[in-house]
């Protein structure tokens, strides 16, 4: 019996005994005939005045339909067609619109099945006769374009459906992969590169194996922060939590590919190496990405090296898609395509942060950048724990996050309870962030990160052992100080530019300099530096900042000397004599973001 596409062997294997049908369960209605030499239509024909019958073969192989797949999130059904060939059976999902046309029938010419375009109309109509007669005798059962939670607290991890009676023992996951008996959801990928992550999602080697080796490499906080990242993903629909990224950055050699596949050994496979596996890289589109993100919900997305990158573009704007959890909005020629949307925290490596790609404030406060050695120093002290973790975790994975799946799904009726315990820890992080913005935006993900708690073994406390580090990194990441500085460099090195600092002649007249004024800095005891709203928006574009967003941010902190009463960035002064609007910086925002 071959399978594929995700078809589920014990499901089928309910109707074909040993690999044999019993085509007589099976009603067959004229005027067809089914055996074990094929699929014949009954024709009568008139001769001399008489009827007559002869049997037309339609396919010389028995060929019948063995179940039904609808899918949840759209409401499309499938079916599983099945056909003996040489002495094997084989079976392919394809949608119903594929048996109900003969110019897609056909097309299962490639597969094997042997059709041709003379009687591929004749098995149209046969199957559709057949699924008729038939309708209550095939299973029909429910499929999922997505991993992560479905209906009733199930969760698919790969091809293995988490439920309520789901087992497990020393370790081993024992999720239920047939649909009748347990009436869960199943995987059916919309496409073979789907199918093909889900596969990564297996089970291999011993838990205790991987637990004694994660343990010794968790004492280093960095790399406990990729195994409770890992886990965070089935967290944040729970807990109504937005995603995230977690950025391990450094020079090369430094360990980060090797605290990724620690990561990706939560879940399945972490060997890159290997067709199907739970780590990639980052040398992909930004459509695979988004599609990819789509399928994994509820499951990490795992992205080693941004140098491989097309564009440092690129990164900016996958953080800002998979971070903002739903697809892009596009269109087909018959309207307007349903867009996909997921619970996801990327995880992230490369030489540069993630962050030095954009300068989009808004993109960077979702990241959680961690710099340095994930194993605290890259030298021969580590080598060894770095070697024997990478031999460990090739031979030992998938049974971790499985395992907290099956904790929360016996949390089920205190999920409410996680809910407001996520919220707790936000605001206890939110008030320990103080007033700095940025570092009370990281409450959010790292509150997740701190959930997933729930096993007991946690050998550190990730917020005394990171949080400072990563207030740090998020003190870095705000850009509206980056944008104040690169402003007042600049403004420094082209003071003949303002009004009050321009350059005038031997009796003290202004030169010619009114067209390339840039705003007016008064000189002595300055106040304020004024700037032409257009020269600005100029500067702040040219050097990657997003100069609406920056200006409001200033204004927030009560950077901008704004007139009173007015909605805008502005203040009138007085240049070359005349009354005009400039942005104006007060000397004391200057003074807070130069120390």
């Amino acid at each position: 019996m071959c399978l594929d596409n995700g078809v589920h062997y014990k499901l089928i294997q309910s109707l074909l005994l040993e690999g044999e049908p019993d085509l007589d369960c099976f009603d067959i209605p004229l005027p067809w005939s089914l055996n074990q030499d094929g699929v014949d239509k009954r024709v009568e024909k008139f001769r001399s005045g008489e009827i007559y019958v002869e049997y037309v073969t339609v396919t010389p192989v028995p060929v019948v339909l063995v179940s039904r797949l609808k899918s949840i999130q759209t409401g499309n059904e499938e079916v599983c067609i099945a056909w003996k060939r040489l002495d094997e059976w084989n079976c392919r999902v394809v949608p119903r619109s594929m048996i109900a046309k003969a110019s897609e029938i056909i097309k299962l010419a490639d597969a094997g099945l042997p059709i041709t375009s003379k009687r591929a109309g004749d098995l149209v109509d046969y199957l559709t006769d057949f699924e008729s007669a038939n309708i209550e005798r095939l299973p029909i059962s429910s499929v999922s374009q997505q991993m992560g939670w479905q209906k009733d607290s199930e969760f698919l991890w790969g091809n293995t459906c988490l439920h309520r009676t789901t087992t497990e023992s020393d370790g081993t996951t024992e999720g239920s992969t047939d649909a009748e008996e347990s009436n869960s959801v199943a995987f059916r990928g919309t496409d073979d590169a789907a199918e093909q992550l889900a596969r990564g999602f297996h089970q291999q080697g011993s838990y205790d194996q991987w637990y004694t080796m994660a343990r010794r490499a968790m004492v280093h906080p960095k790399a406990a922060l990729a195994v409770y990242s890992a886990l965070v993903p089935p967290l944040l629909s729970i807990i109504g939590a937005p995603n995230f990224v977690v950025d391990w950055c450094g020079r090369t050699t430094t360990g980060k590919t090797t605290v990724l596949r620690l990561a990706a050994s939560c879940w399945g496979q972490p060997d890159e190496r290997q067709r199907n596996s739970v780590l990639h890289t980052w040398d992909a589109t930004r459509v695979w990405i988004e599609r990819t993100s789509a399928v994994l919900e509820g499951l990490p997305l795992i992205l080693d090296d941004t140098k491989r990158a097309s564009s440092g573009g690129d990164v900016a704007q996958v953080i800002y898609d998979v971070t903002s959890g739903r697809g892009r909005g596009r269109g087909n020629p018959g309207g307007m395509q349903a867009s996909s949307s997921w619970h996801t925290v990327l995880l992230s490596s490369g030489e540069a942060p993630a962050t030095s790609f954009t300068q989009d404030g808004g993109i960077r406060a979702r990241v959680l950048s961690s710099w340095g050695y994930p194993f605290g120093k890259a030298d021969q002290s580590t080598a060894p724990l770095v070697l024997e973790l990478e031999q460990t975790v090739r031979r030992n994975f998938g049974h971790v996050g499985p395992m907290f799946v099956q904790h929360l799904i016996r949390m089920y009726d205190k999920w409410p309870n996680l809910k407001d315990e996520f919220h707790s820890i936000q605001d206890e992080l939110v008030t320990r962030a103080g007033n700095q913005i940025f570092a009370s935006r990281l409450a959010t993900p790292m509150a997740s990160i701190e959930m997933n708690n729930a096993f007991g073994w946690q050998p550190i406390d990730l917020v005394d052992e990171l949080w400072d580090e990563l207030v740090n990194e998020a003190g870095e990441a705000d850009r509206s100080d980056d944008a104040l500085r690169s402003l007042v460099s600049w403004a420094k090195s082209n003071m003949h530019r303002f009004w009050g600092r321009h350059p005038v002649d031997q009796k003290g007249h202004p030169k010619a300099v009114t067209a390339s004024l840039a705003g007016r800095w008064d000189s002595g005891d300055w106040e304020f530096i004024a700037f032409f709203p257009h020269i600005l928006d100029s500067l702040l574009g040219g050097w990657g900042f997003e100069p609406q967003a920056i200006k409001r941010t200033w204004r927030d902190k009560e950077w901008l000397d704004v007139e009173a009463g007015r909605k805008g960035f502005d203040k009138q002064h007085r240049v070359c004599g005349e009354r005009t609007r400039l942005i104006t910086i007060p000397r004391k925002a200057i003074e807070a973001v130069e120390g």
